[in-house]
């Protein structure tokens, strides 16, 4: 608890006091949290802020914002997002080494790499990674038509939304069903 009150305040997020709506995301994202055998060590948390995000706190905690909750419309979704937030564990050395060092091709590099891993991962539960792909368009969407002060970094770090939606929809056509991750 006091790890995930320091990392909520170095994000400075406002958490929000919502325990049905954290046990309701629990409950959609448990396919996903136990191919990544995580089912046992992560809690949500919601956060007042209308940008779109999923972010993880002190390595076990899931803030989702209130913007993300507002665009969100099926499960499937969620368990896209939260996959390519926990694939984040892997390589995890290598993207904070290029955050660090401002190292914008290979954060891009690593973005494609969590939405390959996001989308082996829904086809291993089996659901189709289209809604995921469509659903980083509805993101994008909303960023530019609210002009969220958040775009400049977003787009700045993230691989363009066609080379995103390629890599998911290549792997999502082309792969069978994974047991695995």
């Amino acid at each position: 608890e006091v790890a995930f009150a320091r990392a909520a305040q170095r994000a400075q997020i406002n958490i929000v006091t919502d325990p049905t709506t954290c046990e309701r995301l629990q409950q959609q994202a448990l396919p996903i949290l136990k191919l990544f055998h995580r089912e046992n060590h992560i809690r949500f948390v919601v956060y007042y802020d209308s940008y779109p995000q999923l972010q993880t706190l002190a390595l076990n905690h899931l803030a989702v914002s209130t913007g993300l909750l507002q665009i969100l419309k099926t499960d499937s979704q969620l368990n896209g997002l939260i996959a390519h937030e926990l694939a984040r564990d892997i390589k995890r050395n290598v993207f904070q080494s290029a955050w660090a060092e401002h190292d914008l091709t290979t954060l891009r590099q690593m973005e494609l790499f969590y939405d390959a891993v996001a989308t082996l991962a829904l086809k291993a539960i089996n659901v189709s990674a289209e809604e995921y792909a469509v659903f980083l368009q509805r993101m994008i969407n909303y960023n530019v038509a609210t002009n969220s002060s958040n775009n400049i970094l977003h787009y700045n770090r993230h691989p363009t939304l066609q080379d995103r939606q390629r890599v998911i929809r290549q792997i999502d056509l082309k792969q069978s069903p994974v047991t695995h991750i």
